[in-house]
């Protein structure tokens, strides 16, 4: 190809570039296709190179133009045409990618590859900036009103691109339906003090306002935005967590604890709840035994004959074992373990003047 346009003349090469786009852009109904947006761009790109060439070619030989004014004059402008749609086409091209690439990019599963995603992004966001300036100058030379209305398109194009950047959503969702874990919001929660990540709380649900007073409590209200659509993932949220208990766990453990416990008392209610539930249990210290069934990862979910030999090593360590999170499945309570599965369910942590803080 690079020899067969080299010995092209210019009037040649902007019929091949202006054919070229003429095809393509005849052809965009098919673009959702399979492999067919990989094709246009390229086609694209070979429609501007060999516009550019043909404005190229008669630039050197401008000094021959005189043997055939018309033929000149009518290369050139075929050229810039071809280089005002050809562009104006590249820019919406970039602007559909840079949409598309932002999906993902806003849900990658580390902070690391999110970040990465929207440097692509802006990237492509460039490209349909330059596009909209090249297809503007293009314009400018023709001076017409065709041009300049498909200029305007390019410059649409690439504003919405931009937008698109401006309007990253940097926040993460601490979610205050029922349905949802809490312990996600806690997650959320240790992430914005340890690494101070913004927050947005889900609207109009039964624990906005738990979530609301409880972020407040941990003095993490500086930290709350308003909600809005395509937060980041939540599921960078525990890496966020253990990176700063990798730097100092100590440092880490003394930051939560001061945010999420202070020194205010726990509430009478809660201790008047769990003691009714301690009632006969020795005063030794306990071990929390986390008891999970869920849709989400299911084999991570608890198994009957593993609850039962952690609680059995838990009691023979001279320890308490409480069972917490969900009902358990598939027998009895085991022996010796103090139930208070289910715990946020009790009406005394689904009130909307509990503090989520108190909801352990």
């Amino acid at each position: 190809m690079p020899d067969l346009v080299a010995s092209l003349d210019a009037h040649a090469l902007e019929r091949a570039a202006a054919v070229i786009l003429a095809d393509e852009l005849a052809q965009t109904a098919d673009l959702h296709l399979p492999g067919c947006r990989d094709r246009h761009r390229g086609r694209i790109e070979q429609a501007i190179d060999l516009a550019n060439r043909a404005l190229a070619v008669t630039e050197q030989k401008g000094g021959d133009a005189g043997k055939d004014t018309g033929k000149h004059t009518a290369t050139i402008a075929g050229a810039r045409s071809t280089l005002v749609k050809a562009h104006a086409a590249r820019a919406r091209d970039a602007r559909h990618g840079a949409g598309q690439l932002s999906l993902g990019a806003q849900r990658a599963p580390t902070c690391e590859a999110c970040d990465d995603g929207w440097r692509r992004v802006e990237e492509i966001v460039a490209v349909a900036e330059t596009s909209a300036f090249a297809a503007a100058r293009m314009a400018a030379e023709l001076d017409n009103k065709s041009a300049w209305n498909i200029a305007r398109l390019a410059q649409a194009a690439a504003r919405d691109a931009r937008r698109i950047v401006h309007e990253r959503n940097h926040a993460y969702t601490f979610h205050a339906d029922p349905g949802f874990s809490f312990g996600e919001g806690w997650y959320l929660a240790a992430a914005a003090v340890l690494a101070g990540v913004a927050i947005q709380i889900e609207p109009g649900k039964p624990q906005t306002p738990q979530a609301e007073r409880f972020l407040c409590d941990a003095g993490l209200g500086s930290r709350l935005v308003p909600y809005r659509s395509r937060p980041r993932a939540n599921k960078h949220l525990p890496e966020i967590v253990a990176r700063a208990f990798r730097e100092d766990a100590l440092f880490a453990q003394r930051k939560l604890r001061a945010a999420f416990l202070g020194d205010a008392p726990i509430l009478q209610t809660v201790v008047d709840w769990t003691e009714r539930r301690l009632v006969g249990v020795s005063t030794d210290r306990k071990v929390l035994l986390w008891v999970r069934y869920g849709a989400h990862h299911p084999t991570r979910n608890t198994t009957y004959p593993e609850l039962v030999e952690l609680a059995r090593r838990v009691l023979a360590a001279s320890l308490v074992p409480v069972l917490v999170g969900d009902r358990v499945r598939d027998g009895e309570v085991p022996s010796g373990t103090v139930d208070m599965t289910l715990f946020w369910k009790e009406p005394i942590f689904q009130g909307a003047d509990s503090s989520s803080s108190s909801n352990i």
